[in-house]
C-alpha cells in the first residue's frame, strides 16, 4: 500500500489507493500526521485480512503492475519508453514462470534459470531485467497485494558502464550502411543524425512533438528527470540541428517531428532493433549503442572546454551524473596532457 502524503493547500493527509475499478482513488486520512498514519495502519491491516496475498500468482501480479504503470503513463507521471521496456521484460519473465506459479514462492534460483535461458543478454541487460522484476514485486508489497518481496535481496552485477566514445569513422560507417535513398532508410538516417547533433537520450527523440518545436529549441514536457526537476526538458538547437528540424518538419503543423517509414511516431524498440541490424551489417563495434551518441556529445562538449554546469543543463541531467558517468576524459590523453600543461603555465 502506498504511503500517506500531505496536501498543504488542504491541510490534510491523503492516500491514493486502488478502487474497485482498478483505478486510483484519493481518500483523506486525517488532519494530523499521527491520526493519518494510524488510519493508514488500520487500512493496511484490513487489506491484508481481506486479500489473500499467498494466492497471488506471478502472472496476475505483473498484469496488475503493468496496468497501474500504464495508468501513470496516461496521466503523464511516467514515460512511454519506460513502460515499453517494462512490458517487454516482464512479459518474458511471466511466460517463463508460467500461469500457476505463486509470487510468494519465487526464489533467486528461478531468476538464475530465467537469465540462463537468455544467452544474448549481457551483464547490464541481466541487471536491468532483475531490477524490473523486483520493481514489480516492490509495487505489489506497497499496494498490499503481497506481504513481502521474496527477491528483495537478490543482486545481479551491472557490468561495465557505457563508456564507448564514437569516432567520426564509426559514424561514417553507420551512414554508409544506408546507401539507398529508400524512404525507410532516410527516416532512420535522420534519427541517427539527430542523435549525433544533440545530447538527447534515444527515448527522447520519438517524443519531440511539432507543437513544442521552435526555431532555436525543442521542449519536452515528458522526460526522464521530470519528477526530479519539475520542469520541461529543453534541447537547444545548433544551426545544423535547426536545419535538420526544419527539413523533418516540412509543411506539417502537428504530430511528431520525426516520422517512421510508415508516417507515424517512432517506436523506441523498433529504433533499437534497426540500430542493432545496422551495426551488425556495417561491422561497427558492439560497444556502440544508441546511447553512445549522447555519451560522445557530452564528452566532446567537456573536451571543448564547456563548463560542467552548462553541459549538464544542455544534456538534461545533473552535474553529479556528469561527473559520475559521462566524463570519459581518460580516453582523451592529449586533452589531459594539455590540461596539465595549462595548470603549470598558469603558475609561471
Amino acid at each position: 500500500m502506498r504511503k500517506p502524503f500531505f496536501i498543504k493547500a488542504r491541510k490534510a493527509w491523503y492516500l491514493d489507493t486502488p478502487g474497485n475499478d482498478g483505478k486510483l482513488q484519493r481518500i483523506m486520512l486525517g488532519k494530523s500526521k499521527k491520526a493519518a498514519y494510524e488510519e493508514w495502519e488500520r487500512l493496511k491491516q484490513q487489506a491484508s485480512t481481506e486479500w489473500d496475498g499467498d494466492a497471488l500468482t506471478i502472472d496476475d501480479l505483473i498484469c496488475r503492475y503493468l496496468e497501474a504503470f500504464e495508468n501513470d503513463v496516461d496521466n503523464g507521471r511516467r514515460g512511454k519508453s519506460t513502460l515499453d521496456a517494462l512490458t517487454g521484460t516482464l512479459t518474458l519473465f511471466s511466460a517463463f514462470a508460467g500461469d500457476g506459479m505463486l509470487a510468494k514462492d519465487l526464489v533467486k534460483h528461478h531468476l538464475t534459470r530465467w537469465l540462463s535461458s537468455m544467452p544474448g543478454w549481457n551483464a547490464t541487460t541481466q541487471h536491468h531485467a532483475v531490477e524490473r522484476v523486483k520493481r514489480a514485486f516492490n509495487w505489489a508489497v506497497n499496494e498490499g497485494l503481497l506481504r513481502e518481496n521474496p527477491i528483495a535481496k537478490v543482486r545481479v552485477d551491472k557490468g561495465s558502464g557505457r563508456d564507448h566514445v564514437a569516432s567520426s569513422t564509426e559514424f561514417a560507417m553507420l551512414m554508409n550502411g544506408y546507401k539507398s535513398r529508400r524512404r525507410r532508410d532516410n527516416a532512420f538516417r535522420t534519427i541517427l543524425i539527430a542523435l549525433r547533433l544533440s545530447a538527447c537520450r534515444p527515448g527522447e527523440i520519438p517524443n519531440v512533438d511539432l507543437k513544442n518545436v521552435r526555431d532555436d529549441r525543442w521542449t519536452l514536457p515528458k522526460h526522464k528527470t521530470m519528477r526530479q526537476k519539475k520542469r520541461p526538458r529543453v534541447v537547444y538547437l545548433s544551426p545544423c540541428l535547426h536545419t535538420l528540424s526544419r527539413i523533418a518538419k516540412g509543411n506539417r503543423t502537428e504530430g511528431p517531428l520525426f516520422l517512421s517509414p510508415m508516417g507515424k511516431a517512432w517506436d523506441y524498440q523498433d529504433m533499437r532493433r534497426r540500430f542493432h541490424r545496422l551495426r551488425e551489417r556495417t561491422g561497427v563495434s558492439s560497444s556502440f549503442v544508441m546511447y553512445t551518441f549522447r555519451h560522445t556529445w557530452i564528452t566532446d562538449a567537456l573536451v571543448a572546454g564547456i563548463d560542467v554546469a552548462t553541459v549538464a543543463e544542455m544534456a538534461g541531467t545533473s552535474i553529479q551524473m556528469i561527473d559520475r558517468h559521462y566524463g570519459h576524459l581518460s580516453k582523451h590523453k592529449d586533452h589531459m596532457i594539455q590540461a596539465a600543461s595549462t595548470v603549470i603555465q598558469s603558475r609561471a
